[in-house]
Formats: structure tokens, sequence, C-alpha cells
């Protein structure tokens, strides 16, 4: 409200606005009005008008279109949607400017499950009002659906906008932005959902998963403590606070929740499935596999307890499973349902020697999981060839000050199935050493060091900070030992930022067969989302290949920082290749790390059942039973 202009002029002014379809202007005047005169009835119905829709201006025709949007809506409401679609398209095409008009022809589209049209139709409705609340909420919706994640968090952001004390628009907001992997935005949103109800158990639940996302396990754990105190009964939601205490390597106290989960009995199948996948990172294959029993037994038709099962059986030609799943397959109409059997039956006729079987399913499988999250080529190459350019002039500057500030980082890096859970589980046998498993707390901490190279303003301050941040995510871990191992292996790209944080920190790059390498791989189901190149041959050769000259990058910049393990050496000539694995990181050598199968420790990768074994050689030739399949990776890698 402008100084001089009068709040009745004011008011009135917004309602000229708004008969002239000026609606943010109108909008912008009612909330000026409401800021400083916080109980005005005629500024809070002027914005409660303008959420709705506009009234119908088709000349001349104003019953005729509301009479048919009335048909239209009763057609929609008894569910005969394709007979509404038929009054409805026409009707659009005639009034493309009626805000009802296209809100209605969205609505059915969404119905129907067509969500690019769906979104059109609802962009055309906003276009025409911006302050229509219901169809910026639905554009937001049908792009959410169409993966189009960058695009619903605009629209959701412009819903918070035109109401912040809006609970759910927040929730959405939060929603998108996680799908999005823009995690710190997000959880800021569930900040406010929180604050606008701090006793609702599932805003509590969302904010717990989003300060998981950030690697805030303690604050999750918090979370989800009080969620289930306000809602005990909640199967769902203690297998969530079970899932974040697995993330921080707390197993027993995930089993405990998972065992108060299955003790509420609804929903159990969830608890017992999560149950078996924790007992199988602890190498209770027997447990986890009565686990995953379960879990089908209460829900026949539970694809993953029926994948992870299969993880943790050996297939032979009669086993029961396979004609069980093969019958599943078949029934199950469900892309992502399809998606775990076909895994699970890859890897049950790659038991049993049927490689053409095992390939089919696998490649089914595969072209599943890319279908939801492809991969873009030119986008990591640029990821990968923007790093390097940073070091074009050479290494950053040093960390010089005090290393005594915490446990002593090993770093091991690589592609997956190269080795790299092996030596892991190899050091942390030895006395001084402990593990964090996969924890990406490096790439989270170096947004400073980022910031700073772009300003051109790296200095001891943050390297620093981004020292002290990094102590900190490692800290939610509960290590104990002198020395901790940190093998989130896509630290490959980040060793010349390692390299100034931590200059004392030791790094292990592990290489197998490049063939070996990539087709393990594409066997298997990652649960992680940051592998989205290993879902087609061409797009797995395509990031070795970026892998590969990133090491080499570095082997050449930072001599001597790199200590390369070749997995095929390691299992051939193990105890040799220990002693030079302890001297790299400065540790004696300890023969109990010869007997690291013996490890009573948590693995939560897919080397988890290879780690419980002795070492033993020939793995890196099982890709030749599949040549004959393989031509179009052979091809990729030499080129």
């Amino acid at each position: 409200m402008s100084a001089g202009m009068s709040l009745d002029r004011t008011l009135s002014k917004a309602r000229r606005l708004a008969k002239t379809g000026d609606y943010l202007a109108a909008h912008a005047l009612y909330r000026d009005v409401l800021a400083r005169h916080s109980t005005n009835a005629r500024a809070r119905e002027g914005l409660r008008a303008l959420a709705e829709p506009a009234p119908l201006d088709a000349e001349g025709e104003r019953k005729a279109v509301a009479a048919a949007l009335s048909r239209i809506a009763g057609l929609t409401a008894s569910g005969h949607l394709a007979e509404a679609l038929r009054l409805a398209e026409p009707l659009a095409r005639r009034h493309p400017g009626e805000v009802r008009v296209q809100y209605a022809l969205g609505a059915i589209l969404s119905a129907l499950g067509r969500w690019e049209p769906a979104a059109a139709a609802f962009a055309a409705a906003v276009g025409r009002q911006p302050t229509f609340i219901p169809a910026l909420a639905k554009l937001a919706a049908a792009l959410t659906r169409l993966r189009r994640h960058e695009e619903a968090v605009i629209c959701y952001r412009q819903v918070v906008g035109f109401d912040p004390q809006d609970a759910d628009a927040q929730r959405n907001l939060g929603n998108a932005l996680s799908a999005a992997r823009r995690h710190e935005e997000a959880l800021a949103a569930f900040d406010a959902v929180v604050a606008l109800r701090p006793g609702d158990a599932e805003a509590l639940r969302q904010r717990g998963v989003a300060r998981g996302q950030v690697g805030r396990y303690a604050d999750a754990i918090a979370d989800f403590d009080a969620a289930v105190a306000i809602a005990p009964g909640d199967t769902a939601l203690q297998v969530e606070r079970g899932n974040i205490l697995r993330d921080v390597r707390r197993h027993d106290e995930a089993l405990d929740a998972y065992a108060a989960a299955v003790a509420h009995g609804s929903r159990a199948h969830l608890a017992y499935n999560a149950m078996g996948v924790a007992l199988g990172d602890l190498g209770r294959t027997e447990d986890a596999v009565a686990a995953f029993h379960s879990a089908i037994a209460l829900k026949p038709r539970y694809v993953q307890a029926h994948a992870n099962l299969a993880t943790w059986t050996r297939y032979d030609r009669d086993h029961p499973h396979i004609d069980e799943m093969t019958a599943l397959l078949a029934l199950e109409d469900d892309p992502v349902g399809r998606m775990y059997l076909d895994f699970a039956l890859g890897k049950a006729f790659d038991d049993t020697g049927d490689t053409d079987r095992a390939f089919a399913h696998f490649t089914a499988g595969n072209r599943a999981r890319r279908a939801r999250a492809p991969y873009d080529r030119a986008s990591m190459a640029a990821t990968f060839a923007t790093i390097r350019a940073v070091f074009d002039r050479g290494p950053l500057p040093a960390w010089s000050g005090p290393t005594d500030d915490g446990p002593l980082p090993v770093f091991v890096v690589g592609m997956p199935r190269s080795g790299s859970s092996l030596t892991e589980q190899i050091l942390c046998a030895h006395s001084g050493v402990d593990g964090v498993g996969e924890a990406d707390a490096f790439p989270r901490a170096v947004r400073p060091l980022l910031d700073a190279v772009k300003a051109g303003t790296v200095g001891q301050g943050v390297l620093g900070e981004v020292r002290a941040r990094y102590r900190r995510a490692i800290g939610e871990y509960r290590t104990g030992a002198p020395v901790i191992v940190d093998k989130y292996l896509a630290n490959t790209r980040w060793l010349g930022f390692i390299a100034a944080v931590f200059p004392e920190a030791p790094v292990i790059a592990m290489s197998r067969d490049p063939a070996a390498t990539c087709w393990s791989i594409y066997r298997k189901l990652f649960a992680s989302s940051g592998n989205n190149y290993a879902y087609d041959l061409a797009d797995l050769a395509h990031y070795h290949r970026l892998d590969t000259a990133m090491l080499e990058r570095w082997r050449a910049l930072l001599p001597g920082l790199v200590l390369d393990v070749g997995y095929e050496r390691l299992t051939r000539e193990p105890e040799a290749s220990t002693r030079e694995l302890l001297g790299h990181c400065g540790l004696a050598y300890e023969p109990r790390c010869l007997e690291f199968h013996t490890l009573e420790r948590a693995v939560s990768t897919a080397s988890a059942g290879q780690v419980r074994r002795r070492i033993y050689t020939g793995s890196s030739d099982d890709w030749r039973r599949y040549e004959a399949h393989l031509g179009p990776l052979i091809d990729a890698l030499r080129a």
C-alpha cells in the first residue's frame, strides 16, 4: 500500500486489477494491505478469490460453457473419463483462454495418467491466471510425474510464495526439491512444515528423511524417535527409523527397530524385508533368508523380498524359487516390480549356467532401471572436465595446520565391483582401523572449497573449514579407531581437492579387468541413485573411460598420492598385497588381516557375500561366459 493511498482506494485498485486480469499485481496489493492490517476481511476475501478460477468470460456463451463444465464434472466424478474427455477437448480448443475449461481438461488427463497433455492444460490455466493455486499445484504434480523436477520446484515455490503458512505446499516443495537432489533446500522446506505442524508424525518423518539425505544422521534419528513416540503403531515409520540406523552402521539398533515394527503386526512384511537386508550386511545369511521368507509368507507377491532372497540363494536348475519368480513376472504389471524380478531371475539363471536367459533378464532389468534414471554422457563428461580444469595450473595449496584433529582417513576409490569392499574388509581387520563404508562425506563437505576456487581465494581458512565439515560428517558414524576407511568410490573425481584438504591421507585406487568390472556392475541393481551409468553397456564403458582418465590425471599431477591395487594381484598374492596396503597407510602388518572373512562388521554393498569368504581367484574371467553378448561393451571399452 503506497504512501498517500488510502486503504479503501488500495483495495478498490486491487479489485480492478483482478477484474482486468492483472492477477499478480492485485495479489501484491492485497498482501501489502494484510502486512499492515492483518485482519482486513476485504483483503483476505480478495486473496481467496484470486486463488479460485476466474469467472467465465466467453461472451454470449457463458451459460453453454457452464453447462458443459457441469456435465464434464459429473462424468469425471462418476469415473466416465473417456466421455468426459470427449466433451472437454473440443471445449478447450474453442475456449483456450478459459481457466475453468483448461483446469477441467487437465484434471481428466491426470486421472487418465496422460501427464504431458495434462501439464499443458494446467500450464494454460496458470498462464491465464497465475494466482489460481490449485492449477499451479496440479501443474507441479504433473511435472513431477514427468520427472521434470526443476520445473516442479518453480511451481511449488510459487504456491509457497502465495501462502508461506500452507504446510502442505511446503511439504510438496520439499518433496520436489528432494527429487531434484537439492537436499539442503528440501530440508529448509521440511523445517517449515515441522514449524507449522510440530506434533505431526509425518512432518517429522519427512524431515528425518531429509536430514539423513544431507548426512545429519543424529538429527534424523531424533526426528524419527519423536515421530515413533507420536505414532508407535506405524510399521513403515519404524522401518524407516531402522533404515537410518543402518545407514550409519548401527545395525543392532536397526534390528531392534525392525523387530518393534514386526511386533505391531500391520505391514510386517516391510519390516521382515528390511531386517533381512540388515542381517545380510552382518553376514548372518541363514537369518537373512529366513526373514525374507517371512516377508514373502505375509505378502506372496512382494517382489523386493523375492529379489533380496535371490541375492542370498544359490540356485540349481530345479530350484522352485525360479518358477515362482517366473510366474510372478508374468503377473507383474508395475515396471519397478518387473525390474526387481528381472535382476533376480538374471542372477538365478546365471547360477544355473543358462547364460542366454540370464542375459535377457539382466538386459530387461537394466533397460527398466535406465528408463527411470537415464545417464547423461555429455553432462557427466562436462563435470569431469570442469574438475580437471581447476588443476590446469597445478595442485591447490595444501593444508599446513595440525593433522591430529581426528582419525586418519584412508580414501579408497575406483569403479564399483573392482575389489573396494574386499580392500576395506582387509584394512578393517587391522586392530587400528575401522570403516564408514560408502559415506559421501567429502563431496558434501567440499562446497566451501569449490566456492573459494571460483573466487580465487583458496587459503588455510577454507581448507580448515572443509576439514571440519568432513570431520563432523564422519563423526556421525561413531568410529573409535585411529584410522578410518572411506570407500566412497566417486571420490575419484575429488582426489585433487582431498590432497589439498587432507595431505596426510593415503589414497588407494582399485582396478580390475575393465570387461570384468563393467559386466559385474551390469548384473547388479544398485540401491543408491548415483550410478546411472550402470544400466547400459555403452554407458558403462563411457563412465569407465572417464574414471580411468581422471585417475591418470591425479597420478601425473600428484605423484605418490595414489597406491594402485589390482584386484587380480590382490587375489593371487594376498599377503604381499596386504603388506603393501598396510604399509601405504603407515600400519604394521597383522596376520589377522588375511582372516578378514571372519570379521564381524557390517558390509552394506553388493559385495557383502563375497567378503565373508576367503580370497578366491578366477572371478575376473566370469564375463567370458557372456562374451557373445558383450560386443557393444568390448568395442566401447576399446574405443
